[in-house]
């Protein structure tokens, strides 16, 4: 049986052993740093062989999300670097199908996305590895994936492109935590390629979203790139960027690669698309793109373009995406460049200018706080513009593809203009800012109770003389008191608001009403009943309780409270405890032992701290002294005689 059990043993661990092998990613390992072991993933470098996780619909003729995992494998049996995991929740709670549409092009090796609502946070997420095989992250002096490089053509006026992620340190659901965030800086409005390379670990540190990273001693922020990464989300336009530099509807971006790993890696890294640009000799258009009409701050779209690119042996291959130079600023004919490799071409398009542009839409409010300004930019989503075009037409727009320029460093009513390619419009706001902060005085509060912030109702006063509860107020507070709460009757509880990034600092006093117990619970569990004559008592034993009407109960240490005592003599005797605060008494019996004491004490009175001693008793003036000394005397006297008595009988024996 134990042969058997062995040999079933090592048939599971063999097994186990070919899944893992089997379930692993494709992976480059780099020694060269300091010896460390350093795994580095072309885990979205959009291939045939990494596109596993999408499928082009022939009779769509757009492609598709492939949710069938078993598809997710490459030709010799290992999992592809990633799958798709797009329309998983993010930040908050929004799906990314209903924010941003994808599609890859140039034979599959471009991911194409546009951003199709108004979400500060189009996203797309992947799962790099569905076994959890190790792509271990962090700083590669530990043997970490360090470093990321991703090449993109950005078509939108987003100044930032965002990852996060999920680690295997992470418990449960599928929710993308936040404080992983990573910004890395783009150029904006470009339509050629850009490479960028940045230390993960390090653009996490700077990031820091919403503060909400620990910092060391030095007050550094420590990052969130660590453990084993399982799941990568990709925001191509920022994550909540609200100051005009992030996602906005219609953003256009197209995406080369993301791949992660040493320095060394990702420096020398090049995909199938950079090294098929690197042998071109000459491009040709074939086809002009479907559109070529334009109105000002339009984005250039080659729906429907086909060039030829010629390669230096010879061959030839249609693409359909290429690096656009364009300026749609301004009206008149524009001539939009394309560049593949060392290949260029041109084509020209009429751009339509502006006339003029209007508020369409009113942000539904109009009064902020600094806090919120502060906090998430000033951005109203439901501001609308008009548009009016040379031609009689017009298109509204949203905040996002507008420039918003004010100045709200005081509060009160200000302009804020709205500047798009040059021309302006006006609206007012007004600023508030918290200037006090009131709160409701405590009708019952109990000896030694700790009072908190949930304890009391605070809200925050505004310059308009508006009033928010400091819930809504929003302010992230830290909230202090300073009391003492001990003997019955009306004290101060004093009441202190701050936040240092919001610049609040405000305090204010109210009444407390300490409550008067009726009596005393000692509880004799643990208390010494039975002592020595002459012995302290320990109020440590005691466990001593205010008792109130309503039934509520406080506990008194030894320092709050003093016993009366007298262990002077054996027998029966009471305790009498008494609080220092209330005066109020209870007792409790003790019995003492020992041989009685025949000299009167006074009566012990001692604190918790204090000691009983008895001192000899002195005789009165003009008394011969202590019986002591009289029993000493007389046997002195006793024994002086019989030795007289002794010595005259031994002389009459001499006789």
């Amino acid at each position: 049986m134990k042969k058997l059990l062995a040999i079933l043993v090592s048939v599971m661990f063999i097994l186990g052993t070919c899944m893992s092998i089997g379930a692993s990613v494709n992976t480059v390992d780099d020694t060269s740093v300091e010896g460390q072991k350093i795994t580095c993933v072309d885990m979205l470098d959009f291939t045939e062989a990494n596109n596993k996780w999408a499928t082009y619909n022939e009779e769509t003729k757009k492609w598709e999300a492939n949710s069938n995992e078993d598809d997710c494998f490459n030709e010799d049996g290992d999992q592809c670097a990633a799958i798709w995991y797009g329309d998983s929740k993010q930040g908050n709670g929004k799906y990314t199908s209903e924010r941003l549409s994808w599609s890859l092009t140039s034979n599959g090796e471009v991911l194409s996305v546009e951003a199709i609502s108004t979400s500060t946070a189009p996203g797309i997420a992947f799962d790099l590895d569905y076994w959890v095989t190790g792509i271990k992250a962090g700083k590669e002096t530990s043997g970490g994936a360090e470093y990321m490089k991703i090449r993109i053509r950005n078509y939108s006026s987003a100044q930032q492109f965002t990852i996060g992620f999920m680690t295997t340190n992470i418990n449960g659901g599928l929710s993308f935590y936040t404080s992983t965030i990573t910004d890395v800086k783009i150029a904006s409005n470009s339509g050629e390629w850009a490479e960028y390379i940045v230390s993960i670990p390090d653009e996490n540190s700077n990031t820091n979203y919403q503060d909400q990273l620990t910092k060391n001693e030095d007050g550094v922020p420590n990052s969130r790139y660590a453990a084993n990464l399982t799941k990568f989300f990709l925001f191509p336009f920022g994550y909540g960027q609200t100051d005009g530099t992030g996602a906005y509807q219609g953003a256009k971006m197209d995406i080369d690669y993301v791949v992660i790993g040493s320095k060394q890696y990702v420096t020398d890294y090049k995909s199938e698309l950079q090294q098929k640009e690197d042998s071109v000799s000459k491009i040709e258009i074939q086809k002009l793109p479907d559109k070529l009409a334009y109105y000002c701050g339009e984005t250039i779209d080659l729906e429907g373009i086909e060039i030829l690119a010629t390669y230096k042996d010879g061959t030839t291959e249609v693409i359909d995406s290429c690096d656009v130079g364009y300026n749609f600023e301004e009206p008149g004919k524009k001539t939009i460049s394309l560049k593949y490799g060392v290949g260029t071409a041109s084509y020209e398009v009429e751009v339509t200018g502006i006339t003029s542009i209007e508020i369409a839409t009113l942000p539904e409010s109009l009064t902020y706080t600094k806090s919120s300004i502060t906090k998430d930019g000033f951005a109203p989503s439901d501001l609308k513009i008009k548009v009016n075009y040379s031609d009689g037409e017009s298109a509204e727009i949203g905040v996002n593809a507008v420039k918003l320029v004010y100045d709200f460093s005081t509060v009160g009513d200000k302009k804020v203009t709205v500047n798009y390619l040059g021309y302006t419009v006006q609206f007012d706001v007004t600023i508030i800012d918290i200037v006090s902060i009131q709160a409701e005085d405590l009708e019952k509060v109990y000896f030694g109770q700790e009072l908190t912030e949930s304890d009391l109702t605070i809200s925050c006063v505004y310059s308009d003389e508006s009033v928010k509860t400091l819930s809504d107020a929003a302010i992230s507070p830290k909230v202090e008191l300073e009391y003492e709460i001990k003997a019955p009757g009306v004290i101060d509880v004093v009441v202190h608001v701050s936040n240092e990034t919001y610049g609040i600092d405000c305090t204010t006093t109210i009444k407390a009403t300490v409550a008067t117990p009726t009596s005393l619970d000692i509880d004799l569990k643990n208390a010494v009943l039975s002592v020595d004559v002459d012995a302290t008592y320990d109020p440590s034993t005691l466990k001593v309780n205010y008792v109130y009407e309503d039934g509520h109960k406080s506990v008194l240490t030894p320092d709050d409270f003093k016993l009366r005592y007298d262990f002077g003599q054996p027998g029966t005797t009471p305790v009498t405890v008494t609080d220092n605060y209330a005066g109020i008494s209870a007792s409790f019996d003790v019995e003492v032992k020992g041989m009685d004491v025949t000299t009167k004490k006074d009566t012990t009175e001692t604190t918790a701290k204090s000691e009983t001693t008895t001192k000899p008793s002195t005789p009165p003036s003009g008394e011969s002294g202590s019986p002591v000394v009289i029993i000493i005397i007389i046997v002195a006297v006793v024994v002086v005689a019989a030795v007289v008595v002794v010595v005259i009988i031994m002389k009459k024996k001499k006789k």
